[in-house]
């Protein structure tokens, strides 16, 4: 059980730190980024808005889906641990923290998915 942690961590720790290595590259020459992208949807006939904000709000709900996918993906875990804990009732309490803390965290994955979601369209 602490192997699947540990390996869990390491994995999030790899993302988040790859993905602030790419926010820190692109934040020396922003302009440049943002002039790639205009040229990048003008290449594949997409329309641009220009405006960063909008871009932001996409990334931060393309984040916030990949956490409510990391959440679901939680609760399947904790249905899997509680079906095949033979009757071990700490097994039982084990799984049943683990559906309890994922259900949580997916509700507030898919509250704050549609205050992003919300806030984009406002702007």
């Amino acid at each position: 059980m602490q192997s699947s942690k540990l390996i869990i961590f390491i994995l999030t720790a790899i993302f988040l730190l790859t993905l602030g290595l790419n926010f820190c590259q692109a934040g020396g020459n922003f302009q440049n980024v943002t002039d790639n992208i205009g040229q990048t949807a003008d290449l594949a006939g997409v329309q641009k808005t220009g405006d960063l904000t909008v871009l932001l709000a996409a990334i931060i709900k393309v984040l916030l889906g990949m956490i409510g996918m990391i959440f679901f993906i939680l609760i399947i875990y904790g249905g899997f641990s509680w079906m095949t804990s033979s009757g071990n009732d700490t097994k039982i309490t084990k799984a049943k923290n683990i559906l309890i803390q994922a259900i949580i965290g997916l509700l507030v994955s898919i509250l704050a998915y549609g205050i992003a979601d919300f806030v984009a369209k406002a702007l």
